[in-house]
């Protein structure tokens, strides 16, 4: 069987205006002008910016390798944490993300001013959902196959095949969630 496999970066158009927009918009502006910084969102926020609008969320979650510091400063000062609001931004560890090792290469870098934002595939999105895969996970599937068309049965079961070692059982057979 010949399976296809989704190689280009995709090139999404970002809706300012959506909760995760105005939430990152605010974020970029408590963080030093001086300073470049380099964004990556995972979670249902990409989704929400590039796909669906209407795909909501309760927060926005990135991480951030250098300046993880000045985020969480950026988070507190713009009111942007958990506990100041319905909605908020959560500046996570990197390792948080487990999806596809391939979707660096895939992944689009949008410049906002001092902020490079990197915003995975979709497919690594859906991927990366795969592991909780409830209702709004099951829905997020739907909304970018529906506006996309993609990811295909068979694009997903390619990528799949890279991402193996995300569906091994952990080495201490006493962890729950095997």
């Amino acid at each position: 069987m010949n399976l296809s496999i989704v190689h280009e970066s995709w090139q999404p158009v970002i809706n300012w205006e959506t909760p995760a927009g105005v939430a990152l918009r605010k974020l970029f502006a408590q963080l030093d002008s001086n300073e470049p910084v380099t964004i990556t969102l995972f979670g249902s926020a990409p989704l929400q910016l590039a796909i669906e609008p209407g795909f909501l969320s309760a927060d926005v979650d990135l991480f951030c390798d250098e300046a993880q510091g000045a985020i969480l400063v950026a988070i507190e000062a713009g009111h942007l944490a958990k506990i100041e609001g319905e909605f908020y931004i959560q500046c996570c560890w990197e390792g948080n993300f487990r999806t596809s090792p391939r979707w660096r290469m895939r992944a689009a870098t949008v410049l906002c001013g001092h902020v490079t934002l990197v915003l995975p595939h979709p497919i690594d999105i859906l991927i990366a959902k795969l592991h909780r895969y409830e209702e709004k996970d099951r829905r997020a599937f739907e909304l970018v196959i529906e506006r996309t068309g993609h990811p295909t049965e068979v694009e997903l079961l390619a990528e799949l095949q890279y991402s193996v070692d995300l569906y091994r059982p952990n080495f201490d057979e006493e962890v729950t969630g095997d």
